[in-house]
């Protein structure tokens, strides 16, 4: 494209309870409601519903829930977004999910730290959970020491 361009779309929109059929082992799932949801590891409530087939959530800045290790680090799920959900189904295995109501909690903000706040934008899925950290003798790692991975093959 050289110019501006004017692009209208046209439709009634999805409501929020909408019954999604997910189907596979690997779907984008699109945030319809048009509200903010919860995705911390306290309860996971955005997909609380169907946490039992979830193994892996990812979205495009590269925050994730990684289920198995009872970790996330993503903010709430927000209107027009999509997400990557890994599902522990059968490759013919169907289910179906409606997103939770809105909730009266308050949102968990995951705080981003200052010195990795440029986004890094691949092709590939490359996030690191770190579960354990071995150094030299003495070392002890301290809250918010922070750790960076670094490839010129991307």
């Amino acid at each position: 494209m050289d110019e501006p361009i004017l692009a209208v779309w046209e439709g009634e929109p999805m409501e929020a309870d909408l019954l999604i059929t997910l189907g596979g082992v690997q779907v984008f799932l699109p945030y319809i409601p048009n509200y903010q949801l919860n995705a911390d590891n306290e309860e996971y409530f955005v997909i609380s519903e169907i946490i039992d087939v979830v193994d892996f959530v990812q979205d495009g800045r590269g925050e994730f829930m990684w289920l198995e290790y009872n970790f996330s680090n993503m903010n709430p799920w927000s209107p027009g977004r999509a997400y990557w959900v890994a599902l522990n189904l059968e490759n013919d295995e169907e289910i179906e999910f409606r997103y939770p109501e809105e909730q009266d909690d308050e949102l968990v903000w995951f705080e981003r730290g200052d010195r990795w706040g440029i986004p890094i934008v691949s092709r590939h899925f490359i996030s690191i959970l770190v579960r354990d950290i071995a150094g030299p003798d003495g070392f002890e790692p301290d809250e918010g020491d922070q750790i960076g991975a670094f490839t010129e093959d991307v």
